[in-house]
């Protein structure tokens, strides 16, 4: 026993006026200091020390000082009588009614099952949790190594139950196939499982594909249909880590049946959903750099190559929409030939009908500058015809009311592939919208 600090001297080794009176009903200083250290160690440590005077002199100055002991060292003799040292123990176990382990045995066997069950936590975790139980209901502490058992046992067949519910919930041959992911095939360097734990990398059509084609595997295995409820979500995501995480020989050679199905059936039902979550946020980059941002690029470089032709020719006809103006604001009724020989004498007539044509020709009357940036991006349509088919078929999206045509114009992108590129990537702009919300 190490000796306390100040707040567990004050808040353990205080004596009460009742803790007091029962204290003084002992004949004789040593018993008197004996029956306390008895008192107290046992709320302190949850059990009684086979040598009640092994505690340090802190402890035992406090309690005498307490008791108006002037010499400590009196209670030596409290050895003398070995009974008296165990009647005075039941004393104190019937009168701060400390119950023997025996008593709740039953009772903590449950409160650990059903915390391993719940939660997953490993032998040591619980077992530094089942102390405080025990104190907090007043139960003497048993030798480390029975209740080391106990809790080992119980979380064990905690686990043991959660493998085999997991296991039941699978058919054999999905357990076929689930077996299958950690093997090698012929010709073939890594297991599937390893193929699918691998996060998809870069900004392309085909990265984008492989991780669409990612989605489909998973999802070909069959088991989104599966109703895991029945166990705690936080024991699937453990095994899932573990799927996530532990070496594919080790799973197939050194790990049981029943716990080498439920892992893969964890890992395989959460790689679903991180699968089409990877796909997605590749999508969203792919559109965003090789169409959308392209496109606009290709756009805005097209129109920085107009604008020195029209903003000369634009000057001109500024130059003579000016002296019109000015020559109105002058004389309102001025002769039509009156005014062309001022114009001319800033800009040649020949040269502002060159002007209009040009202006007719690059910006033609009613022109949609949002019609040329998409024009510019279904130029892009060959990189969406990669992919478009496979997302619109290998990932199920759902929608609010308010999104509903951005997912009817999902599940048509396969009809419209024959169609107008225009048309199709229009689409995948609304669809890319969508993703980002």
């Amino acid at each position: 026993m190490g000796t306390p600090a100040v707040e567990d001297l004050e808040r353990f080794f205080l004596l009460d006026d009742v803790d007091l009176k029962l204290v003084r009903g002992r004949r004789g200083a040593a018993n008197r200091l004996g029956f306390a250290l008895q008192l107290t160690t046992v709320r302190f440590l949850g059990t009684f020390l086979d040598d009640p005077l092994a505690v340090p002199d802190a402890v035992l100055e406090y309690l005498a000082g307490q008791l108006g002991i002037r010499r400590p060292g009196v209670v030596r003799d409290y050895l003398m009588r070995e009974m008296t040292r165990f009647e005075h123990r039941w004393e104190i176990q019937a009168t701060d009614g400390w119950q023997e382990f025996s008593e709740v045995t039953d009772e903590l066997t449950r409160w650990i099952d059903r915390r391993a069950w719940a939660t997953g936590e490993g032998r040591k975790a619980i077992f530094d949790r089942a102390v405080p139980w025990l104190r907090q209901r007043r139960v003497l502490l048993p030798a480390l190594v029975p209740l080391t058992r106990l809790v080992g046992r119980v979380v064990q067949q905690s686990h043991l139950r959660l493998w085999e519910t997991l296991l039941e919930l699978v058919t054999a041959e999905q357990a076929v196939l689930l077996l299958k992911l950690v093997e090698v095939a012929e010709g073939q360097r890594i297991s599937a499982l390893e193929w699918l734990r691998r996060e998809p990398t870069g900004d392309t059509a085909t990265a984008l594909v492989k991780a669409l084609s990612r989605v489909a595997e998973v999802a070909g295995i069959g088991l989104g249909g599966v109703d895991m409820s029945v166990v705690p979500q936080r024991r699937v995501v453990d095994l899932a880590r573990v799927g996530m995480t532990a070496n594919a020989t080790a799973l197939r050679m050194r790990t049981p049946y029943a716990k080498r199905v439920a892992t893969l059936l964890a890992t395989i039902v959460y790689l679903e959903g991180k699968a089409t979550d990877d796909a997605l946020e590749m999508f969203d980059v792919v559109m965003t750099t090789q169409l959308l941002a392209r496109a606009q690029r290709e756009s805005a470089k097209d129109q920085a190559k107009r604008y020195t032709r029209v903003s000369r020719e634009a000057s001109k006809l500024a130059a003579a929409m000016e002296v019109v103006l000015t020559a109105t604001e002058a004389e309102q009724d001025m002769p039509i030939a009156r005014m062309w020989d001022l114009i001319e004498d800033v800009v040649p007539r020949s040269e502002l009908r060159a002007a209009v044509a040009l202006i007719h020709e690059v910006a033609p009357p009613g022109a949609d500058p949002e019609q040329e940036w998409q024009t510019a991006l279904a130029a892009r349509f060959p990189v969406a015809r990669k992919f478009v088919r496979l997302l619109a078929e290998t990932i199920e999206f759902g929608a609010t009311a308010d999104a509903a045509a951005v997912l009817i114009a999902l599940n048509g992108l396969p009809d419209l592939l024959d169609a107008r590129p225009s048309k199709t990537v229009c689409h995948l702009g609304l669809l890319q919208r969508l993703v980002v919300r």
